[in-house]
């Protein structure tokens, strides 16, 4: 699956704010926390809706292309 420069942005985003939330959490900065945890995940959902997308429309392009090969091969048509 291809993962777009803008994603691939965003995963390095999402990890230094995961990294940022566990250095707070260690400090005991709970608020700080929250918020890197908050926009980590908000960033997580973002990759993951688009990703899904993605992965819906090579799905529709495989399963189009398996039944045109399928109906050429019955001799439906030609190409």
């Amino acid at each position: 699956m291809f993962i777009s420069l803008e994603n691939g942005i965003r995963i390095k985003v999402a990890e230094e704010l995961l990294n940022k939330f566990s250095d707070a959490s260690l400090r005991g900065s709970r608020e700080v926390a929250d918020t890197h945890l908050l926009y980590a995940t908000n960033l997580t959902k973002q990759i993951a809706s688009e990703l899904r997308l993605q992965m819906n429309a090579m799905q529709w392009v495989q399963m189009t292309t398996e039944l045109l090969n399928r109906k050429h091969r019955e001799g439906f048509f030609y190409w």
